[in-house]
């Protein structure tokens, strides 16, 4: 009976130790905030949801945000698709989009019992789809895909990215209705970071701009400034959106307040939402080359914020079209497709 009991124990510690020796690390890739590089850290992700990642690497649990992760490696990846895996990876590095979203395309059927790992697939394949959608077709096709992910998988980092990137996509179709339904779900999330949070808001607004209701967003704005002090980097954007729909003032007179916000701030996504509003009001004022010269501090100086260099490049693409000077329209136009 002692014998048995002792050749269990073995055969459970052996079994234990080939498991241990089997099981395979996590892997987040996030970018160095001092460096600006590209770090892989190794271990254990013990949450996984749209706030970022937590990660228990030996000892210590380090916390990642969504600014910082670039990618993530499930430990759940088939030992014999690494390889593949990798040189897809390397693939994005280079920039060989349609390589690697072919090659997604055909690994992610090989993830059925990695759960972990074939949502990071489907999430860069659906990105990969909208980044590379040139037809109205075609970006309709991707927006189902992101739609289908984002209902497939309704948590985990990727989720704010893609959700974001459906309402750009939206927005860019005129579909505003369904851009505001997805910032919307989005905005109500409540692990939702509150610089994301500030930028779904914001983009909300924008939306509701462009939809011609200038009253709705009045009204948002008006809530989301609730609480907010005067110093609050969010504060001051809204006032800017502010100053931009206050029907009561001529568009010329409104540079100068938009003017010395730009010059008061140190943020430069504040200055670049400056800057496209100073555009706008330009346009407002039938000064166009004026507007354009502001959209192009946003596109050369004040870059930082995708959805502020969006929209400046969405505007320098319009007036390039209706100076009909086609050859820069696209330039822009490409690069909108490059950062969608």
């Amino acid at each position: 009976m002692r014998k048995n009991h002792a050749v269990t124990l073995a055969g459970l510690f052996w079994l234990g130790l080939g498991c241990s020796l089997l099981a395979v690390d996590d892997t987040v890739y996030v970018r160095d905030k001092k460096t600006d590089k590209v770090v892989d850290v190794k271990g254990d992700i013990t949450a996984d949801t749209v706030a970022g990642i937590k990660l228990k690497s030996g000892p210590t649990v380090k916390n990642f945000d969504l600014q910082e992760i670039v990618r993530v490696t499930y430990g759940d990846l088939p030992k014999d698709q690494r390889l593949l895996y990798s040189s897809i990876m390397t693939a994005e590095d280079r920039r060989e989009e349609e390589t690697a979203l072919k090659e997604y395309t055909g690994l992610l059927p090989k993830l059925k019992n990695s759960p972990k790992m074939s949502r990071q697939v489907e999430f860069r394949k659906a990105v990969l789809q909208a980044k590379l959608a040139s037809t109205p077709e075609q970006l309709t096709d991707a927006a189902k895909q992101l739609a289908a992910y984002l209902t497939a998988h309704p948590d985990g980092w990727q989720y704010s990215i893609a959700a974001r990137q459906l309402a750009r996509i939206y927005i860019a179709d005129t579909k505003y209705d369904e851009a505001l339904d997805v910032l919307n779900r989005l905005g109500t999330m409540a692990a939702l970071p509150k610089d994301v949070k500030n930028e779904v808001e914001l983009l909300a607004i924008d939306v509701l701009i462009a939809a011609a209701k200038p009253a709705d967003a009045t009204k948002r704005i008006r809530d989301a400034s609730i609480g907010l002090t005067a110093a609050d980097p969010m504060k001051q954007r809204l006032d800017l959106y502010t100053i931009a729909l206050d029907t009561k003032v001529k568009p010329e007179d409104k540079i100068p307040q938009v003017e010395a916000i730009i010059n008061n701030a140190a943020d430069p996504n504040l200055k670049a939402l400056g800057y496209n509003i100073k555009g706008d009001c330009f346009m407002q004022a039938k000064k166009s080359r004026d507007a354009m010269w502001s959209y192009l501090w946003v596109e050369m100086v004040y870059n930082q914020d995708p959805s502020e260099r969006l929209k400046a490049l969405d505007r320098l693409s319009k007036y390039f079209e209706e100076q009909n000077d086609d050859e820069r329209a696209k330039v822009y136009r490409d690069k909108i497709a490059e950062l969608r």
